[in-house]
């Protein structure tokens, strides 16, 4: 009668070592491939969430700076508005310039807070130049249009190099000195 082996011979050991081996590396890939699965999905979710956030950023800058550029027009059309306009008496003269000033402020301090420093640094001098521009129309009225043009040239000039500080720092391309609205006396 024949006994069953015990063990196995040579053969099938290799074979089951090889077996055992292969699996193992299996085991291994399968491993790595989850492992690499989600440190891809927490390294995605890390980038999405910068980039989100740097969107939300650019956004609020964007706007911000579309708040200042339509306050500057409304408060340079009232300082036009002031420099045709005979005098008044004082205390409606200092009424409209408080109400303007805190008009106008509103939209800087909110610059001056989200803005580049490149940015900040060119609004501080258009808000030199408006506030120059509304004693100058203070003091001159009525002014003539010719006299208005060349007060305001320096406030128009500040504020183009606002409108460039705010697209360098949003990343959009410069607009060339020859556009258009540019060569018309625009910004």
């Amino acid at each position: 009668m024949d006994h069953p082996r015990q063990g196995l011979n040579p053969n099938e050991r290799t074979a089951l070592v090889r077996i055992l081996k292969e699996s193992g590396d299996l085991m291994t890939a399968a491993l790595l491939a989850a492992v690499s699965g989600v440190v891809g999905l927490a390294i995605g979710r890390l980038w999405d969430n910068r980039s989100e956030s740097m969107r939300w950023i650019r956004d609020r800058k964007m706007t911000t700076y579309q708040v200042l550029i339509e306050k500057y027009g409304a408060v340079l059309e009232s300082i036009y508005e002031l420099a045709l306009t005979e005098p008044t008496d004082e205390t409606t003269a200092a009424r409209e310039r408080s109400d303007l000033r805190a008009y106008w402020n509103s939209a800087v301090a909110t610059v001056s807070l989200h803005g580049s420093t490149g940015v900040v640094v060119a609004l501080d001098s258009v808000d030199h130049e408006i506030v120059k521009l509304h004693e100058a129309a203070v003091r001159q009225r009525p002014m003539t249009q010719q006299q208005w043009n060349q007060a305001s040239s320096s406030a128009h000039q500040a504020f183009g190099h606002f409108i460039e500080a705010a697209r360098k720092e949003l990343g959009l391309s410069r607009v060339p000195e020859s556009s258009p609205h540019r060569a018309a006396g625009g910004t």
